[in-house]
């Protein structure tokens, strides 16, 4: 059986959990010398996580037709066989529906949060994605539970959850070096918050949470800060934080081993991607509970059970103990272990050859 994966996700983002995903999925296939082709579009891409794909020289076909930002809509353009398999990185379809699919679910973020426009041309390109799938794979039992409740006949197709990893380059570190791209936070307690800052992510609770307890904040990735966004730091954290755009996961590990603890009050995920990293490198973490948060969290005593300061306060108030924090940050470790790369790629590859 021959695989033959859409990148379009690559050229919509530059980077990302679902980019992040696909690239631990792509590179083990072409480790294992799997029967894959990528198909591409006749342009450049931007996404960091491209070239470490590409380093393996794999088989690439390119979408027949130029680029355009549409083509994220459109069936894939580009000639397959009966018995192949086609899988695209972000809900596309093929031209030719006869060609058996397996469809990736993350979450449904737009559906809960998202309204107008964006959320009916995604709503429908992920459902006619689902239609017609053979297989469909579920990131969490959550969003299997939220597929299950925004598309109901699903339950009659073959739906499986299969769990994302952890990357190796994210461990515990005793010796806490100076990292470069802290500057003079390295030499104060900050919290650490990473990703998107949607209002469902709830980066406003993160920054009322930093100001009150007298924490400075580092931002990792969601793009550049919108003018809303710099008002709000400025007046609550009096230039007490930093934005870093793109970082390598070497430097994000370091920046986790020196952080009081990653702030994730996010009210819905579809996983939560950060809070095993955190728990892999050994950094606390503070999360609210809720969506997939107790599912992929572990322990749910150690979660806010609402976003208010004094749930974060009861938190941080078990992390300024010695104990407290090593008691934390040791089941945080173990259960992050549940969640590996290897087994992610050993379950998609077991549900597609018995396809």
């Amino acid at each position: 059986m021959r695989l033959y994966i859409d990148m379009i996700a690559f050229y919509l983002q530059r980077a990302g959990g679902i980019t992040n995903v696909w690239k631990e999925l792509l590179i083990r296939m072409l480790r294992d010398n799997r029967d894959i082709k990528l198909i591409l579009q006749k342009c450049e891409c931007g996404n960091i996580y491209f070239n470490q794909i590409m380093v393996f020289n794999p088989a690439v076909i390119y979408e027949n037709g130029s680029y355009a930002k549409w083509n994220r809509y459109l069936p894939v353009r580009c000639s397959m066989e009966d018995g192949d398999l086609f899988i695209s990185t972000y809900y596309r379809i093929p031209e030719d529906s006869s060609i058996k699919q397996y469809v990736l679910v993350h979450d449904f973020t737009y559906e809960y949060y998202v309204k107008g426009i964006k959320r009916t041309v995604h709503s429908w390109q992920k459902r006619r994605s689902a239609e017609n799938a053979d297989i469909i794979a579920c990131v969490s039992e959550n969003t299997r539970k939220d597929l299950a409740h925004f598309y109901p006949w699903t339950k009659e197709k073959k739906c499986v959850v299969i769990y994302n990893g952890v990357s190796a380059s994210y461990k515990p570190i005793d010796n806490k070096e100076y990292i470069k791209e802290l500057g003079k936070y390295n030499n104060c307690e900050f919290l650490l918050y990473i990703g998107s800052r949607s209002g469902y992510k709830r980066f406003d609770h993160a920054v009322d949470v930093a100001a009150y307890f007298g924490y400075s904040l580092v931002l990792i990735g969601g793009g550049k800060l919108n003018e809303r966004e710099h008002i709000l730091l400025d007046s609550r954290l009096n230039n007490h934080y930093l934005h870093l755009k793109t970082i390598s996961e070497t430097v994000l590990n370091k920046i986790y081993n020196k952080a009081f603890a990653l702030i994730y009050p996010s009210e819905y995920e579809g996983f939560g991607l950060p809070i095993i990293e955190a728990q892999r490198a050994g950094c606390p973490v503070i999360a609210r509970t809720g969506s997939s948060i107790d599912e992929v969290f572990g322990d749910s005593a150690y979660l806010m059970q609402e976003n208010t300061l004094e749930e974060a306060g009861r938190i941080i108030d078990l992390l300024k103990d010695s104990n407290g924090r090593d008691e934390h940050c040791k089941r945080g470790y173990v259960n992050s272990l549940r969640f590996d790369w290897e087994k992610t790629y050993a379950g998609m590859i077991d549900v597609i050859e018995r396809a």
